[in-house]
């Protein structure tokens, strides 16, 4: 085993998290590994690009298989990267066909986090050897708190957990993307919203998707976007 130095361990300090992911992805990768794979380079490429955009700002991502955490100190900074990132993937689905379409939803919490990079090297042996490892890691009950509060959002859309909504003043827990004042919408949400609604329409008069959902989880997913998009 390795030894670790708890006395050299940091202290964590206070961030928003937010839990980004493709939703039903467990039910998408038994179907198809390869269309799966697709959908989550997708995203990833996007958060990645959206980052870059916009010079990076304090901002850390830390990627997971179908989704990421992205943590920022400052609100202002995190808002305007998922919004960002939500209207990269929006103006994606409206040009591909239904067949093609994933949909992500998000959560932001805020909370207690130790970043893995600020894990000094001599607090383990086995750090020491494998550079960069830690730096991939991220801890904390804020990470937990924004994972429990994704399924509270709409498809493509993000929901703001207890944690932040009380630090976030006149900012509603179904935060809009779409109607962030500081960044100028360049996707046709009108259609956008027309599209998702045919999308979830079609979806629900289907016998069987092979999506794992039963009928209750799909109209509470109709219902979520019904209310988040003002059907």
């Amino acid at each position: 085993m390795a030894f670790f130095n708890a006395e050299n361990f940091p202290n964590p300090g206070k961030a928003y998290v937010c839990f980004l992911d493709i939703m039903g992805m467990q039910n998408k990768m038994k179907r198809s590994v390869s269309q799966s794979a697709n959908y989550m380079f997708k995203l990833h490429a996007t958060i990645l690009s959206a980052w870059r955009t916009s010079g990076y700002e304090n901002i850390s991502v830390y990627p997971i298989m179908d989704g990421a955490y992205i943590v920022s100190p400052q609100k202002e900074n995190l808002m305007k990267l998922l919004t960002n990132i939500m209207q990269s993937l929006t103006e994606d689905l409206l040009a591909a066909k239904f067949s093609y379409w994933f949909l992500v939803r998000g959560a932001i919490s805020f909370g207690e986090v130790i970043h893995g990079r600020d894990i000094p090297y001599n607090a383990s042996l086995e750090f020491s050897s494998r550079v960069g490892y830690k730096e991939q890691l991220l801890i904390g009950p804020a990470m937990i708190d924004a994972y429990k509060g994704e399924h509270n959002a709409a498809p493509m859309g993000i929901y703001i957990c207890e944690s932040a909504f009380q630090r976030l003043r006149g900012i509603p827990q179904n935060w809009k993307w779409q109607g962030n004042p500081k960044i100028k919408i360049k996707v046709e949400m009108s259609k956008f919203q027309k599209k998702l609604k045919e999308y979830y329409t079609d979806w629900l008069t289907k016998d069987d998707n092979g999506d794992g959902y039963d009928d209750e989880r799909r109209l509470k997913h109709f219902e979520q976007i019904r209310c988040y998009f003002d059907f």
